[in-house]
């Protein structure tokens, strides 16, 4: 479910990807790619599946961002936040790795279940 704030997600699953160099990004959405339903992607993730998780905001300031999450498959966490090589996530205090999607925001592999995820620019 999307969390939103304005007009634009702050965030939301995406159990689907299409796969294009990152620099065409706006061609996809030109193709009529539904940015709501499936994430652009420069490589394939695999075993994404389930219905749509959802997802609640616990702490959003800048440089850190902590969501609690629960989903029934294995989801892509999308988040409304410019990605930049420094950003760091921790999934149930565990490193975790991000993900550039759509473009230029920041993605997160989520597995199966109930998750605390926070994404920052330092993680402790």
């Amino acid at each position: 479910m999307p969390v939103s704030i304005g007009d634009v997600a702050r965030l939301f699953y995406n159990g689907h990807v299409a796969v294009f160099p990152v620099r065409h990004g706006m061609q996809c959405r030109a193709a009529g790619v539904d940015l709501r339903r499936t994430a652009i992607v420069s490589e394939p993730i695999d075993g994404l599946g389930g219905t749509p998780g959802a997802a609640v905001v616990v702490v959003d300031r800048p440089g850190r961002l902590v969501v609690r999450t629960s989903s029934d498959g294995r989801q892509l966490l999308a988040i409304s936040e410019r990605f930049h090589r420094g950003w760091r996530a921790t999934v149930d205090g565990r490193p975790h790795a991000v993900t550039r999607i759509n473009g230029d925001f920041i993605g997160c592999v989520v597995e199966p279940g109930t998750h605390a995820i926070a994404v920052g620019t330092k993680m402790a």
